[in-house]
């Protein structure tokens, strides 16, 4: 059995807070033009990102672009699984 690209976690069940977990591949390093949501499959969502994958400036662009399109502070985005690799595990929070 495969992993689903997006899950929800319910932190507090009385109260209605918690994270949406989304499942990406990165393409670092692509061209700027390609920049943002190359794919959503079942299993995992292809995000591309023109930074390189040195330093952390790679995941600072998964943030960053994933806060954009889902009109979402960047704090509120996190890596929580794959600080070096390609696939990650990323919580948006409310």
């Amino acid at each position: 059995m495969t992993a689903k690209a997006i899950r929800c976690i319910i932190l507090n069940k009385k109260a209605s807070s918690g994270s949406l977990h989304l499942a990406y591949h990165v393409k670092p390093k692509v061209s700027s033009k390609r920049e943002g949501i190359a794919a959503v499959t079942d299993e995992c969502i292809e995000l591309c990102v023109a930074a390189q994958p040195k330093d952390g400036k790679a995941n600072k662009a998964v943030r960053v672009l994933l806060a954009d399109v889902l009109g979402v502070a960047k704090t509120n985005v996190t890596v929580v699984k794959g600080q070096r690799s390609r696939h990650k595990t990323v919580a948006i929070s409310d």
